[in-house]
Protein backbone atom coordinates (compact mmCIF):
# COMPACT_ATOMS: atom_id res chain seq x y z
CA UNK A 1 0.00 0.00 0.00
CA UNK A 2 1.72 3.14 -0.77
CA UNK A 3 1.35 6.23 1.37
CA UNK A 4 -0.75 8.12 -0.75
CA UNK A 5 -3.22 5.49 -1.08
CA UNK A 6 -3.06 5.06 2.71
CA UNK A 7 -3.97 9.07 2.80
CA UNK A 8 -7.10 8.78 1.18
CA UNK A 9 -8.50 5.76 3.25
CA UNK A 10 -7.61 8.29 6.38
CA UNK A 11 -8.55 10.94 4.95
CA UNK A 12 -11.77 9.62 4.40
CA UNK A 13 -11.89 7.65 8.03
CA UNK A 14 -11.57 11.42 9.91
CA UNK A 15 -13.74 13.32 7.32
CA UNK A 16 -16.99 11.19 7.76
CA UNK A 17 -19.86 12.11 6.56
CA UNK A 18 -20.01 16.21 6.42
CA UNK A 19 -20.60 16.32 3.07
CA UNK A 20 -24.09 17.11 2.07
CA UNK A 21 -23.91 17.30 -1.98
CA UNK A 22 -26.32 15.73 -4.77
CA UNK A 23 -26.06 13.11 -6.44
CA UNK A 24 -27.30 15.19 -9.61
CA UNK A 25 -24.64 17.85 -8.85
CA UNK A 26 -21.77 15.38 -8.89
CA UNK A 27 -22.93 12.95 -11.35
CA UNK A 28 -20.63 12.74 -15.25
CA UNK A 29 -18.51 15.19 -13.55
CA UNK A 30 -15.15 15.18 -14.99
CA UNK A 31 -13.56 16.17 -11.61
CA UNK A 32 -9.38 15.63 -12.19
CA UNK A 33 -7.46 16.45 -8.71
CA UNK A 34 -4.28 17.03 -8.26
CA UNK A 35 -2.84 15.97 -4.63
CA UNK A 36 -3.98 12.95 -2.71
CA UNK A 37 -6.05 16.06 -0.07
CA UNK A 38 -7.95 17.40 -3.49
CA UNK A 39 -8.90 13.34 -4.53
CA UNK A 40 -10.01 12.45 -0.40
CA UNK A 41 -12.01 15.22 -0.54
CA UNK A 42 -13.65 14.67 -3.85
CA UNK A 43 -13.82 11.29 -3.21
CA UNK A 44 -15.44 11.59 -0.21
CA UNK A 45 -18.07 14.80 -1.14
CA UNK A 46 -19.06 12.20 -4.41
CA UNK A 47 -19.74 8.90 -2.07
CA UNK A 48 -21.59 10.64 0.47
CA UNK A 49 -23.71 12.29 -2.00
CA UNK A 50 -24.88 9.10 -3.14
CA UNK A 51 -26.12 7.47 0.14
CA UNK A 52 -29.32 7.29 1.30
CA UNK A 53 -30.02 7.72 5.25
CA UNK A 54 -26.33 7.98 6.54
CA UNK A 55 -27.65 8.80 9.90
CA UNK A 56 -28.75 5.16 10.12
CA UNK A 57 -25.09 3.57 9.73
CA UNK A 58 -23.46 5.66 13.04
CA UNK A 59 -21.24 3.77 14.91
CA UNK A 60 -20.37 1.47 11.96
CA UNK A 61 -17.40 0.71 9.82
CA UNK A 62 -16.95 -0.50 6.50
CA UNK A 63 -13.66 -1.11 4.60
CA UNK A 64 -13.50 -1.33 0.67
CA UNK A 65 -11.32 -1.40 -2.09
CA UNK A 66 -11.46 0.65 -5.18
CA UNK A 67 -9.28 -0.87 -8.01
CA UNK A 68 -8.30 2.22 -10.01
CA UNK A 69 -5.91 3.15 -12.45
CA UNK A 70 -3.55 5.73 -12.57
CA UNK A 71 -5.68 9.26 -14.33
CA UNK A 72 -8.48 7.06 -15.16
CA UNK A 73 -12.00 6.44 -13.17
CA UNK A 74 -12.88 3.23 -10.90
CA UNK A 75 -13.17 0.22 -12.49
CA UNK A 76 -14.55 -2.38 -9.73
CA UNK A 77 -14.98 -2.32 -5.65
CA UNK A 78 -14.82 -4.77 -3.22
CA UNK A 79 -15.93 -5.40 0.58
CA UNK A 80 -12.73 -5.84 2.73
CA UNK A 81 -14.13 -5.92 6.21
CA UNK A 82 -16.65 -4.45 8.38
CA UNK A 83 -20.51 -4.19 9.25
CA UNK A 84 -22.08 -6.73 6.72
CA UNK A 85 -25.28 -4.40 6.18
CA UNK A 86 -23.13 -0.91 5.88
CA UNK A 87 -20.54 -2.49 3.37
CA UNK A 88 -23.56 -3.99 1.38
CA UNK A 89 -25.41 -0.37 1.59
CA UNK A 90 -21.76 1.11 0.50
CA UNK A 91 -20.93 -0.99 -2.44
CA UNK A 92 -23.77 -1.00 -3.78
CA UNK A 93 -23.89 3.14 -3.31
CA UNK A 94 -20.04 3.20 -5.03
CA UNK A 95 -21.37 0.39 -7.59
CA UNK A 96 -24.40 2.68 -8.72
CA UNK A 97 -21.39 5.38 -8.72
CA UNK A 98 -19.73 3.52 -11.40
CA UNK A 99 -22.59 3.07 -13.24
CA UNK A 100 -23.26 6.62 -13.28
CA UNK A 101 -19.43 7.64 -14.31
CA UNK A 102 -19.53 9.82 -11.03
CA UNK A 103 -16.02 9.27 -9.61
CA UNK A 104 -13.24 11.41 -9.77
CA UNK A 105 -10.25 10.80 -11.78
CA UNK A 106 -6.49 9.19 -10.22
CA UNK A 107 -4.04 11.49 -10.45
CA UNK A 108 -1.97 10.28 -12.49
CA UNK A 109 1.48 10.32 -10.97
CA UNK A 110 0.03 8.35 -8.04
CA UNK A 111 1.47 4.50 -7.96
CA UNK A 112 -1.87 2.19 -7.11
CA UNK A 113 -1.01 -1.69 -5.73
CA UNK A 114 -3.03 -4.48 -7.05
CA UNK A 115 -5.15 -4.62 -3.87
CA UNK A 116 -6.35 -1.31 -4.73
CA UNK A 117 -7.19 1.95 -2.66
CA UNK A 118 -8.23 1.71 0.78
CA UNK A 119 -11.20 3.61 1.67
CA UNK A 120 -12.40 3.50 5.08
CA UNK A 121 -16.03 4.65 6.27
CA UNK A 122 -17.01 5.51 9.87
CA UNK A 123 -20.07 7.49 9.42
Amino acid sequence: MTGKALLVGLLLAVVGCQARHSAREIENNQQRPETAVDYAAALQKTIYSYLPNQKKYQGKTCSLRLQQKNGEKPTAVTIAEGDKVFCRAMKKTLDRMLEKDAFPYLPAEWQVTEQGIPIDFHP
